[in-house]
């Protein structure tokens, strides 16, 4: 990519035009003579200037296709240079914390194994967010929960998960209709949960966010007392107190195999809610245009893998 194309994706990113010239160390003249040229060579306006910076549509068309762009030149450098240095090389990943948790343990040791020389960096943060720096080109792939990805990138599914409610002795101890429900072995409708005592996730959480929908669609409303982003801290909470909180499968093994170590009255049960089965799409995304090395090809693998080892419990 030439020095314009660089400066209009910067401009692109910032919407501001002495932020960009800043970070680019040069002044606002100079960048909006490159922005100039870039609109001469396609004849046409790629930024209104006012009231504020906005790309038109033509500049979000020419915006994507360098990205595309962008990201087929990464692509191709990578390759390049496992041709002169052999398998060595780093992967930059996006994943939420939970998940991290979860399966980077898992494919470390068998991808180091194979790949010495080829460096794993993950960065987690909330999908939304991960997806905005996939498309700055920050990350080559982020293992996303139930994203919205643009039609430059491909989003291969992992798998598609229930989410549970998990409760202990005390809770079901408080909630007579519930408890029926688990010893009967149903599901329960989300409607019975009005009012519950809950620990929720943070307002930003996608699973969160599809919770809530699904709540005001039936009418109910929970009572968090509790909000945080950790289902460690919440499964040693509820297994001593009367409150519940909800999980993706992929954690589910996880909390059913720490119940060994608790007496009964503390062992945490799930509980299907109606309209929450196979609710959490859990997806590998990337570039669509992008021509990746062989051992980011066998990264993509091993997380199939992996994940289709710890949804099968």
């Amino acid at each position: 990519m030439n020095t314009n194309e660089e400066l209009f994706l910067l401009l692109a990113e910032e919407l501001n035009f002495s932020r960009a010239a800043k970070k680019a160390f040069i002044s606002q003249q100079c960048l909006s003579a490159h922005i100039k040229k870039l609109e001469d060579k396609y004849g046409t306006k790629l930024f209104l200037r006012k009231p504020s910076v906005k790309l038109t549509p033509s500049g979000l068309m020419v915006r994507d296709t360098l990205l595309s762009i962008k990201q087929t030149e990464t692509g191709l450098k990578e390759r390049l240079s496992e041709l002169e240095k052999g398998r060595s090389g780093i992967i930059r990943a996006g994943i939420n914390s939970t998940r991290a948790s979860i399966i980077i343990p898992e494919i470390f040791s068998g991808f180091h194994t194979v790949y010495p020389d080829v460096k794993l960096e993950f960065t987690t943060d909330e999908t939304s967010r991960l997806t905005e720096a996939l498309e700055k080109g920050l990350l080559d792939c982020v293992l996303g929960v139930n994203g919205v990805y643009s039609q430059n990138l491909i989003s291969e599914e992992l798998s598609k998960e229930n989410l549970y409610f998990m409760v202990s002795d005390s809770f079901l101890s408080k909630h007579a209709d519930i408890k029926k429900a688990v010893s009967d072995g149903a599901s329960i409708s989300l409607s019975l949960l009005d009012g519950c005592e809950i620990i929720s996730d943070t307002e930003i959480s996608t699973t969160w966010q599809l919770i809530n929908r699904l709540a005001s669609f039936n009418n109910t409303h929970f009572k968090p007392v509790l909000s945080m982003e950790n289902y460690d801290a919440a499964e040693k909470i509820c297994r001593f107190s009367p409150l519940g909180f909800f999980c993706p499968e992929i954690v589910l093994k996880k909390i059913l195999n720490n119940n060994t170590a608790y007496d009964e009255s503390n062992r945490l049960v799930p509980v299907s809610v109606s309209g929450l089965d196979r609710v959490i799409n859990f997806s590998l995304v990337y570039f669509k245009n992008r021509e990746f090395p062989r051992y980011m090809l066998d990264f993509f693998s091993l997380v199939h893998q992996v994940t289709d080892m710890i949804i099968q419990y």
